[in-house]
């Protein structure tokens, strides 16, 4: 074997100096010495044996007993919780119980007994007649036990063992203490000393059993006893006043101790024969030692004491330098054993420190929050750098602080994740869960957990990782699904709505025009009711109209005409109309924004966003209160567009509307935008005004959220989009009506509004010709031998859609004016809900003045591009 860290050879000398005289009288003191440790240390190894033997029969007889009341908690949880438990009570004769022995309790009994103390069912036969009225354990409300006890029906001393039966009764059992300490005795007993067991109640003021004459003291005070009087472990007499050397043991579960004690005069006198022949061995051997060391002195001890002080001079040092060799072979040997002990132990110390180095960077350098956990108490050991900036603490604040101080659970799924995970010991990933950050705002996260050994103790290292966006953008996604889905099939209802109130609102007029007709302008009271009755169902046509159209505002189906505009202008030309509307007991405030954007967005439907979350304010504050708009400009990044679906980084004016108000709770406003959806009383609201704003606002390519608490008020965010345009406003012109000889083809699926369109146009001066479809139009087209002026065909219709019949149309006659009309016009408007350039749209329903309007407009109009 080479030496490691020392080049020079070993030296094997063998030196012999020798002071017989000192060796003699060390060798004569060593055997003095020797005696009187024999002596002292065989008592002492005595004492050890018989404490030791008497604690580890403890510890053997206590776990038996644990044992033994697991097993009755675990054989009566199934049977007193059982659904057909009730019959027993009902048909006590049905029940056939049996006790057999369970661990240390060999004998007893088992009932069912009422709350009453009346027995329903008992293991004893013949069954006694005993009842338990009045005793302790009636009053249970969980499994527990009374012991020691006297048991009414046997007479003995038992420990009663009750488990609640809800509602019913409980599952007794009764169970001899008079046989416990023998058999415990008799299973745990050392063959080398003579152990006593006795077990003692929780309150240490009695016996529960003991194994010396059982049945008298079984049951017995404690106090007064020779036991009871002496002061500490393990020396102390037992309560007959037999010196003893005790060891103990705690039964959990139930609060009692268990003493075994070992018979001081029988160890001490077996100690007494092994300390003879100790010191006989000791005087025979003194002649031998005195002799061998004179030789072996010099050639071990010397070169052992020279390793001993290389090695205790390395002591602290990051390097230990290498020890000398020399002396006997074996001593030599034992040198470079340690210098290559020393050589493995730097190599050792440098990987671990590297290891070390490389989990601290892994720690620290960690962007999710890593805390490490003491599993027992749930204290933080340590955190990285990333927990504290993700719950606002200092790493210092941190390690005073325990899971429980972070921990905020909002509802049974968040605790069932946390007990879930706590059930588990190996690798673990739950959530989400809640946590509660320093300010006081919460965090959703996801934690993964294993256990490791920090500082040589166990512990888990916990990594969260904050979810509360993605489960924020998870809500929102659904939210846009949900009312994208009710936006198509608002869409849908509109279209077909649109043709009926088309229909009911022109012939309700018609109506009107012949009664008013029929009297020569001065009908008779009967008739001029049936005017009123027709003004009524016109109005209520038109009511329904607007309706249709706040439908297709939510469903981002409504034609458009988005134009720069002034916010604050609209703003303050609302300001007269809003301060009517919400009534002296609200006060209104406008803070118009400093050097604000033009916004592009049809001025009317901006209007009508403002007037819908004012009324919504108003209405939020019966007992009057405080409603302010307030525009700024602001720049919307990436970060915060991924937040909302469908917006777009950007330039935006945001508009808010606050109000103190009673608020809304979290379930309101997670459906707050859905048409129809209100929380106002039956007849005070249509739910379609919230809903308006959110098709319009999204339809302009902007955002809304409402934010509210109960009992604060609400705040709307509006965004809408900023131009580069400067404001205008568009100045309408009237169109002369000097085009009634044109002649018209009316092309529409519905045939009453095709009927009602002919009807007016006819009556006009138009020529009008009709076809029920698209391919009974390109007949018409194809076939009538005059010139066909305007074509006026609807947007929506089967076998083939308005844009398609144009084009084929236009391909015939190209110089023919075209003129849509639609309640749906979704296919002739991009994607904004802008109109193509060059197409005219009639919106229905639509009444004379406003059709004659538009074909006039059509017919004065250049032939667009198709």
């Amino acid at each position: 074997m080479g030496t490691q860290g020392d080049s020079s050879p070993a030296k094997r000398s063998w030196p012999l100096q020798a002071d017989f005289a000192a060796i003699a009288v060390l060798v004569v003191l060593v055997a003095s010495v020797a005696g009187v440790v024999v002596h002292v240390q065989s008592e002492a190894d005595a004492k050890q044996a018989a404490v030791a033997d008497a604690n580890f029969a403890a510890g053997r007889a206590a776990k038996q007993v644990e044992v033994g009341f697991e097993t009755f908690r675990a054989i009566s949880q199934p049977t007193a919780t059982s659904p057909s438990i009730g019959q027993v009570f009902t048909s006590p004769t049905a029940c056939n119980l049996s006790y057999a022995p369970i661990a240390a309790f060999d004998t007893g009994h088992i009932d069912i007994v009422r709350l009453d103390g009346s027995v329903v069912c008992t293991s004893l036969k013949p069954a006694p007649t005993a009842t338990y009225a009045g005793a302790a354990w009636l009053q249970f409300s969980a499994p527990g036990f009374v012991a020691p006890s006297v048991d009414p029906a046997t007479g003995k001393q038992v420990v009663v063992y009750a488990y609640p039966i809800p509602g019913m009764g409980f599952l007794v059992w009764f169970l001899d203490l008079a046989p416990i300490g023998p058999k415990l005795a008799s299973e745990f007993g050392s063959g080398v000393h003579q152990l006593e067991f006795m077990v003692v109640s929780g309150d240490g003021s009695a016996i529960v059993t003991r194994s010396i004459d059982s049945a008298r003291w079984t049951g017995a005070l404690l106090k007064g006893t020779p036991f009871a009087q002496a002061g500490g472990m393990p020396d102390r007499n037992d309560v007959s006043g037999t010196p003893r050397w005790y060891g103990k043991a705690d039964i959990a579960g139930a609060g009692w101790t268990l003493y075994v004690g070992a018979d001081k005069a029988g160890a001490l006198a077996g100690a007494a024969r092994l300390q003879n022949q100790q010191l006989e061995i000791i005087a025979i051997g003194v002649v031998a030692v005195l002799i061998a060391i004179g030789a072996a002195y010099r050639r071990v001890v010397h070169p052992i004491q020279r390793l001993r002080a290389a090695v205790r001079s390395s002591r602290g040092l990051e390097s230990p330098k290498p020890v000398p060799t020399g002396g006997p072979a074996e001593v030599a040997d034992l040198g470079e054993d340690i210098n290559a002990l020393i050589t493995s132990l730097k190599h050792e110390w440098t990987e671990r420190e590297s290891a070390q180095q490389n989990y601290l960077r892994l720690f620290e350098g960690s962007p999710l929050p890593t805390l490490f956990v003491e599993p027992a108490t749930g204290k933080f050991l340590e955190a990285n750098a990333a927990a504290a900036a993700a719950f606002g603490y200092s790493r210092e604040d941190l390690t005073e602080m325990t899971i429980v101080d972070l921990y905020a659970p909002t509802d049974a799924q968040d605790a069932a994740e946390v007990a879930a995970a706590r059930s588990r010991k190996s690798n673990v990933r739950f959530g989400p869960i809640t946590l509660r950050k320093k300010d006081g705002s919460f965090m959703r996260v996801l934690v993964t957990t294993y256990e490791v050994v920090y500082g040589g103790r166990p512990a888990r290292v916990s990594m969260v990782e904050d979810v509360s966006q993605r489960e924020k953008l998870e809500r929102q996604l659904n939210q846009s699904q949900r009312l994208e889905s009710l936006g198509q099939l608002a869409g849908g209802i509109a279209h077909d709505f649109n043709n009926l109130l088309g229909v009911i609102l022109n012939f309700a007029l018609f109506a009107k025009e012949k009664v008013l007709a029929s009297g020569n302008g001065s009908p008779s009271p009967s008739l001029q009711l049936a005017v009123k009755d027709m003004e009524r169902v016109v109005r209520a046509g038109e009511s329904a109209a607007r309706l249709t159209h706040q439908l297709l505002a939510f469903a981002r189906r409504e034609v458009i005409r988005p134009e720069p505009i002034d916010v604050n202008a609209v703003v303050a030309e609302l300001e007269p109309l809003v301060t009517r509307t919400l009534g002296e007991h609200i006060e209104f405030v406008t803070s118009p924004g400093e050097d604000l954007w033009p916004a592009l967005m049809d001025p009317g439907q901006l209007e009508q966003v403002l007037t819908n979350l004012v009324i919504n304010a108003r209405d939020a504050m019966p007992n009057g209160g405080k409603v302010v708009i307030d525009c700024e400009n602001v720049n919307v990044d990436d970060t915060y567009a991924v937040g909302r679906p469908g917006l777009k980084p950007g330039r935006y004016i945001r508009i808010r509307v606050t109000d103190t108000g009673i608020g809304m709770d979290a379930a309101t406003l997670q459906r707050v935008f859905e048409p129809f959806f209100t929380t106002k009383p039956k007849g005070q609201g249509t739910g379609l005004g919230l809903a308006t704003v959110y098709g319009i606002v999204n339809q302009a390519g902007g955002d809304v959220s409402i934010y509210s608490e109960l009992g604060v008020g609400t705040r709307a965010h509006v965004l809408l989009p900023a131009s580069d345009g400067a404001p205008a406003r568009t100045v309408g012109v009237s169109l002369p009506r000097e085009r009634a000889s044109a002649t018209v083809l009316v092309v529409e699926d519905a045939q009453d509004l095709r009927d009602i369109t002919q009807l007016i146009l006819t009556k006009n001066g138009y020529r009008v010709i009709t076809a029920p479809n698209g391919l009974a139009a390109l007949g018409v087209v194809k076939n009538h031998p005059d010139k066909i002026d305007l074509l006026l065909t609807d947007v929506v219709m089967p076998q083939m859609q308005g844009p398609e019949l144009v084009r084929r149309v236009a391909a015939i006659r190209p110089e023919i004016r075209v003129l849509y009309m639609s309640g749906y016009a979704q296919s002739i408007v991009s994607a904004g809900g802008v109109l193509d350039e060059g197409v005219i749209l009639l919106e229905k329903p639509f009444t004379e003045p406003v059709l004659l309007a538009k074909v006039e407009q059509a017919l004065a109009e250049v032939m667009a591009a198709v």
